[in-house]
């Protein structure tokens, strides 16, 4: 449970890492972590989940904390990874929440296997880049990664590379670049030591086996999802602030207008780390609009 993560073997032998949340017994959430993350993010749920009755299962994304390396991972790929372990935990029917780097996941299962789907719940999710123009809207931090994608992808592996490097030698200083980067709602959530504590726990794990996994994950960010935001038929609920530094408010916006049943959650006046203050409403809505 809290602190023990489990394993299962994948049909190409790969090694995903998985840990649980909140009830047992409860309504199964498959939870997908942001980037530079991985499972333990589901921890900062856990008493929620107990209070509303939801099992969280989060995983590890290949090469992130205990799970192993998939190159050139895919969306697709993600999808049948959880059909693979939620065969294994005989698992018909889950939610699926995903933040930051776990958005396009979220939509990905959204997409792929809605019948599988009691509700899906996308938390300042990086949404896609449908037309070139888009490119203009992404955040700050974006836009340099994308240019730097386009320029060396070589230099933009390394770079995660660098972060891993820089959270092993000096953890304090690289947490204060999160801070430094960070908007005043942001900053201030990221100030409370409760929440320094998990975060830097969740930083010390995300490079456990190198830096590969990340950096494959934010080149598809980048890259075409595989399926247009028209073919989301399932109702995916999106939360985000209009102070995020991170993910953009409007490109996000433009992303969730495409979508023919998205329920969108403005958040006037928050950041993106909103979900480590909301977590009793994003679970009480989940709770209200599962099928």
């Amino acid at each position: 449970m809290l602190d023990t993560p489990s394993f299962i073997v994948l049909q190409d032998s790969r090694k995903l890492c998985y840990q649980e949340y909140g009830a047992p017994d409860g309504d199964t959430v498959i939870y997908a972590h942001g980037g530079p993350s991985c499972r333990l993010e589901g921890e900062i749920f856990h008493e929620a989940a107990i209070a509303k009755g939801f099992r969280i299962i989060a995983t590890d994304r290949p090469g992130y904390g205990q799970s192993d390396v998939h190159p050139h991972h895919s969306l697709p790929d993600y999808v049948d990874d959880i059909e693979q372990l939620t065969a294994a935990l005989e698992i018909d029917m889950f939610a699926h929440i995903g933040w930051s780097g776990g958005g396009p996941p979220t939509l990905a299962v959204a997409r792929h296997i809605p019948e599988r789907l009691t509700c899906a719940i996308s938390l300042a999710g990086m949404p896609g880049i449908e037309a070139p123009e888009d490119r203009q809207l992404l955040s700050k931090a974006d836009r340099t990664a994308v240019k730097l994608l386009d320029k060396s992808p070589f230099m933009f592996r390394a770079f995660f590379g660098l972060m891993g490097a820089l959270e092993k030698v000096v953890p304090e200083s690289y947490y204060k670049s999160f801070i430094s980067a960070s908007g005043a709602d942001d900053a201030r959530i990221l100030s409370v030591p409760a929440n320094k504590k998990i975060m830097q726990r969740i930083q010390a794990e995300v490079f456990r086996t190198g830096s590969k996994g990340l950096a494959w994950d934010a080149e598809m960010d980048y890259e075409d999802f595989g399926f247009r935001p028209n073919e989301i038929e399932f109702p995916v609920h999106i939360f985000q602030g209009n102070e995020d530094n991170f993910v953009s408010y409007e490109l996000q916006k433009k992303y969730a207008a495409m979508m023919p049943h998205a329920v969108w959650h403005d958040l006037p006046g928050r950041g993106h780390f909103f979900p480590m203050e909301m977590q009793m409403e994003i679970l009480s809505l989940a709770r209200a609009v599962m099928i």
